[in-house]
């Protein structure tokens, strides 16, 4: 890539100590590195903020009282020190590539300002379903 992409993962998290490990571990087995991951815990009431600061070291950790999620991620937003912001919910996981494939997107294309990525939903019983399509937004 040519251009100094650094991209910011913020996950939100609130009482998900036990989903959040795969969300994490996803973010570091990117093939595309991120340039950091924030965890912002929204007043968990569980073990998340410590889980997380045991378990992952390296995520830089916030916690705030409980104000939902958007307030956690702006939180994350205001203490980023990468030049795009992902969000990623605390029970989901990013595809291998998907990192590189933004970083790859701002490269191409100097004019972006965001990025929606595709996602799959894991039904109850174990399928995925597209359930974005791909769209340009004039």
């Amino acid at each position: 890539m040519n251009v100094d992409v650094k991209i910011s993962v913020i996950i939100p998290a609130y009482n998900c100590q036990n989903t959040i490990s795969k969300s994490i571990d996803s973010i570091i087995a990117q093939s595309f590195k991120a340039h950091e991951i924030i965890v912002v815990d929204d007043g968990s009431s569980d073990n998340t903020f410590n889980y997380v600061r045991q378990m992952f070291p390296e995520v830089k950790l916030y916690k705030q009282e409980n104000k939902g999620p958007a307030s956690a991620r702006n939180l994350g937003i205001s203490v980023a020190s990468g030049n795009w912001i992902s969000f990623l919910d605390s029970d989901d996981t990013l595809n291998h590539d998907a990192l590189k494939s933004y970083g790859i997107l701002v490269d191409k294309n100097s004019t972006l300002n965001w990025i929606a990525g595709a996602y799959f939903k894991v039904l109850d019983n174990r399928k995925k379903l597209i359930v974005y399509k791909e769209k340009s937004i004039k």
